[in-house]
């Protein structure tokens, strides 16, 4: 019998799903199903579990009363069960309103709020209270971009940790930088912006993937890749990054609403894999695939009857993709196998979620 998987779904909704997923075997289909739901807020669409603890599990709240003038969003932290069950057991309020995205360090939880703009560094531990929020440290953001209908602002949108060393990226979708953090060397290891990456204006850079030294960032508002040189900061006198490429990210020519959405890279056959959202095809938003540099192309693609990607992850061993429509399609798992002739990856199994917004498989 196939092993399952369980799989948490953030959404545009007040739920947190869990879906417990069974490979097909040779005797039986796929299947993916709904085995349970917790409400925690209002639109936790982003969602993570801690690198070392998988048992703590962490979700932005975009705000925490909704429509509310100014408003404020929040962090929550769950402990749950091996099998996606569990309950909210801390919260700290982010500082700003809308968290868009968070990265989850081994002792802190590093928050991107969308309307700060801001990034705000949340001390974590595995006791009560578990969210520390009177030692948060904030870093603010200022700026805007050519855009009058999408860039009258700073709008950082995502916090990636370098794969191999200590530095945050943040995308920044309204001024079309990426920032570059590095710690200082108090005792607080304060997170503080070092560097930037002022990428082509009006484009939108929204989230990053990094692979061989080589930063690769979606365009949201122009449907691009955009790839640059990311050499370490070591002092004032540290190499620049260098502009390699930019690639579209669709093959065909995009609806005047188009935009792209997320980046993931596969480890197991060596590709970007970016989704796009928006793309009027009535095939669906599809899901692109490239080469990495120093042949950084757009080699192949997934029509996925999707509606509005904005959310996809690969299983930890690289075998499932699991990809989710906002406007309409559901939840689907592919599996993954980097090949044209494969058709790239495969539909094995959907299940109706609502507004579907980020995955993490436990």
């Amino acid at each position: 019998m196939s092993s399952s998987y369980t799989i948490l779904v953030g959404s545009g909704t007040r739920e947190i799903t869990t879906l417990k997923f069974t490979p097909p075997s040779s005797s039986s289909s796929a299947s993916l199903v709904v085995s349970a739901t917790l409400e925690v807020g209002h639109h936790p669409g982003w969602i993570e579990k801690h690198p070392s603890k998988p048992s703590f599990v962490f979700a932005n709240i975009e705000e925490i009363i909704p429509d509310a003038d100014p408003g404020e969003g929040e962090l929550i932290v769950l402990k749950v069960d091996e099998e996606g069950q569990g309950a909210v057991i801390g919260r700290a309020r982010t500082g700003g309103e809308i968290p868009a995205h968070f990265w989850v360090g081994e002792s802190e939880v590093v928050v991107a709020n969308y309307f700060g703009p801001s990034i705000i560094q949340i001390p974590f531990a595995p006791t009560e209270p578990y969210l520390t929020a009177s030692t948060t440290h904030t870093v603010k953001f200022e700026g805007k971009g050519p855009n009058p209908n999408r860039q009258t602002m700073s709008h950082p949108h995502q916090v990636y940790h370098h794969p191999s060393r200590e530095e945050l990226l943040v995308p920044d979708l309204g001024t079309d930088r990426v920032y570059r953090l590095l710690k200082d060397d108090t005792k607080d290891g304060h997170w503080t912006l070092r560097d930037q990456i002022s990428v082509k204006p009006g484009s939108g850079p929204r989230h990053v993937v990094v692979h061989d030294e080589i930063i690769y960032i979606v365009a949201e508002l122009t449907n691009e890749i955009i790839a640059y040189t990311l050499p370490p900061i070591t002092s004032a006198e540290s190499p620049k990054p260098v502009h390699i490429k930019t690639v579209s990210s669709l093959s065909t020519t995009p609806a005047p609403e188009a935009l792209g959405a997320e980046i993931l890279f596969s480890y197991t056959t060596n590709h970007i894999v970016a989704s796009n959202r928006k793309s009027g095809h009535p095939l669906g938003d599809q899901i692109s695939v490239f080469t990495p540099h120093p042949n950084f192309e757009l080699v192949g693609e997934i029509r996925t009857g999707l509606d509005q990607i904005r959310a996809m992850q690969f299983s930890a061993d690289g075998k499932w993709l699991i990809a989710g429509g906002v406007k309409s399609g559901g939840v689907k798992v592919y599996e993954w196998n980097g090949s044209v002739d494969g058709g790239w990856g495969k539909e094995v199994a959907s299940v109706f979620v609502a507004v579907p917004t980020d995955f993490v498989w436990l």
